[in-house]
Parts: C-alpha cells; structure tokens; sequence
C-alpha cells in the first residue's frame, strides 16, 4: 500500500543489520499471516533473495498461496542460476511457481530485469 522508495526504507529500518540464519520458509508463514490481506489480483509481489533455506521446509505451498493471490509474482536473485539448487539452495523448488525469476547481482542486470517487468505490463 506504499511507494516502493518507502516500503524499502520501512523494511531496512525495522529489520537492524547483523547475521541471519535464513529460514524463508518461516518468513513465507510471517509474511502471510501478516499482509495476506494486503494481496490482491492488483497486487505484483516481489521477492529479493537467493533461496538458501538452511535446509529448513522451504513451504513451497505458501508461496503457491501468496501468488494465487497476486497479480504475479517475481522473485530477484542475487546468485547465478548455476548455483541454484546447490546445497542449501531452493530456487528450483521455488521457482515453478513464480511468474518470473531473475539473476540479479549487479546494476546492468537490474536495469534488464526492470525494463522486462515494465515491458511485461
């Protein structure tokens, strides 16, 4: 329900810097419990992240739900697709179900990942 400038600056701010033992699949279950009503078929849900899990339930299922909810849904990922699926790595599950998944780890791929976003209406 936010521009996007202040939705960041409200996320870096609530969540203090330090080391993190990611666990998406509990942050997929945070997210729907918290803003699920926030979703809607107007709604484009982006995820920012490389899909390692800890080898924790990556709840696939509730990013299924999160997406029949959405408009679509686009996952932004720092790693190169050759590391997906390696180790603690659960892009492969994860992305089937979004509507696009790209590799973004510097400025010029950004910038094509935007402009195929816009393109893509």
């Amino acid at each position: 329900r936010q521009r996007a400038g202040d939705a960041v600056a409200e996320v870096l701010y609530a969540i203090p810097p330090g080391h993190y033992a990611t666990d998406l699949g509990r942050s997929l279950r945070t997210f729907e419990q918290r803003h699920l009503a926030a979703l809607d078929r107007r709604t484009t849900l982006i995820v920012l992240g490389d899909g390692r899990n800890n080898h924790n339930d990556p709840r696939t299922d509730l990013l299924a739900a999160l997406k029949r909810r959405s408009r679509r849904l686009i996952w932004l990922n720092p790693e190169s697709p050759g590391q997906w699926g390696t180790d603690d790595s659960d892009m492969l599950a994860y992305a089937p179900i979004c509507d696009a998944v790209y590799p973004v780890r510097n400025l010029r791929q950004l910038s094509a990942a935007v402009d195929r976003l816009l393109g893509d209406g």
